[in-house]
């Protein structure tokens, strides 16, 4: 029998911490009183260094403060100091919206890597279209890259919210400059873009006027319908009164694209929608319409139908593009036959039109279809004979498709999708 046994007792650091709490409270084997907005807090060294290396640091690097019995502590408010100590303490805290900036911020200044990523947490849960602006505003001032990166996804999502807000309408000309001049912010068309630069222009007018050439030089003019600049934009009191903005859209509209800066003619990202492609119903055995579904409001909309009208097609999205692969249609009455199709079509929403692409290699419907690192894959799919292994490799690039490497099994109408760069083919 073995004469040695180690435990571990699972409640005894919190049991002991509880404890300690209860000194503290108590103002009982106080070693150090921290000074905050003219209030004090007793607290014990040990507990604190082992808590923050900003405090530890403090008492055991030969700092003034190491041998002080009271500490100034500036940059924390009283009643957030407060909050600190429980959390240190207990591990728990109370954050709420009107103090998680405040809880955050002084989590930063003690090196509380824990609270910090909890404040962080709250706050990408509380993002929405009125406050992503001075939410990233302030991940950005305190280094909160995660918490920075998801406001700004918020934010290019929803952007037509976003520039309803106050928030927009009170950045300032630099913020804004850097914010139009992303590809990532979701609109339907640049037009949209033009009235929320006008928008922000207009709420100070007297004093933005003077910005406004600055300000419009990151609208991608050329990409501005032209109904849109007959009725709107030639017409706009920003316009009108500003030699600089007059003579700024002259050179940019009579100039050839070649001649422009690249970003001018680059469609930005559209709005995330769900597309519903081809299909058939009681009437149809197959069709040629593209339906969309705007999550933003709420609504299907019919836009410019297929070249060729099928069902059962294979489609995926690839940098900002609809794909549409293979399918099938009925020949003859009363559509008894039915012809699969190899043919690839592509639908560019900022432009709404399809244009016609290279075929697959072998015709089938029930093709399934994925984007993998900036390709296209065609995989498995079906005939009136058989069903296939084969998997074809689309390069947007070139406009060619190549035979890749076949599935050990052959499959129709199986799910795809990318994960942790590779595609996972699910058999059904």
């Amino acid at each position: 029998m073995s004469t040695k046994r180690r435990f571990q007792i699972p409640l005894h650091s919190s049991e002991t911490m509880q404890m300690m709490n209860d000194l503290r409270l108590k103002d009982e084997l106080c070693d150090v009183v921290l000074v905050v907005d003219g209030r004090q807090f007793t607290a014990h060294r040990v507990v604190l260094a082992g808590a923050s290396s900003y405090l530890r640091a403090m008492f055991t690097n030969g700092m003034l403060e190491s041998g002080m019995k009271d500490i100034k502590l500036r940059g924390i408010e009283a009643n957030v100091m407060e909050a600190l100590l429980e959390f240190i303490y207990t591990g728990v805290v109370d954050v709420t919206v009107e103090n998680v900036q405040a809880i955050l911020s002084s989590a930063t200044l003690l090196n509380l890597h824990s609270l910090r990523n909890v404040c962080c947490n709250f706050l990408q849960t509380h993002l929405d279209a009125s406050n992503c602006l001075g939410i990233r505003a302030f991940a950005d001032l305190y280094s909160c890259s995660d918490l920075e990166s998801t406001a700004f996804r918020y934010l290019c999502q929803h952007f037509l919210d976003v520039v309803k807000n106050e928030e927009f309408l009170q950045l300032p000309l630099n913020t804004l400059i850097e914010l139009l001049s992303e590809d990532q912010i979701q609109v339907r068309s640049e037009d949209q873009v033009f009235e929320a630069v006008e928008c922000w222009i207009s709420h100070d007018l007297t004093h933005r006027q003077e910005m406004a050439a600055k300000v419009l030089s990151r609208v991608r003019l050329p990409l501005l319908s032209l109904e849109f600049l007959e009725s709107r934009v030639f017409p706009s009191k920003i316009i009108k009164s500003n030699t600089d903005c007059q003579m700024l859209m002259a050179k940019v509209l009579n100039e050839s694209s070649k001649n422009l800066p690249h970003y001018m003619c680059v469609s930005r990202a559209q709005p995330q929608a769900i597309y519903v492609i081809g299909g058939r119903n009681g009437v149809d055995c197959q069709l040629s319409s593209l339906e969309r579904y705007d999550t933003l409001t709420d609504e299907w909309v019919q836009l410019e139908r297929m070249k060729h009208a099928r069902t059962a097609v294979g489609a995926c999205a690839l940098r900002g593009l609809l794909y549409v692969v293979g399918g099938e249609c009925a020949v003859s009455t009363p559509h008894d036959d039915t012809m699969y199709v190899r043919s690839m079509e592509c639908y560019d929403p900022a432009v709404q039109q399809w244009i016609s692409l290279a075929d697959i290699a072998i015709q089938r419907s029930f093709v399934s279809v994925v984007a993998l690192n900036d390709y296209i894959y065609a995989v498995g799919g079906e005939d009136r004979t058989c069903s296939y292994n084969y998997v074809e490799r689309y390069d947007p690039k070139t406009n060619h498709w190549t035979t890749v490497q076949c599935m050990r099994r052959k499959r129709s109408g199986a799910g795809v999708a990318v994960c942790d760069g590779m595609m996972l083919n699910i058999l059904l």
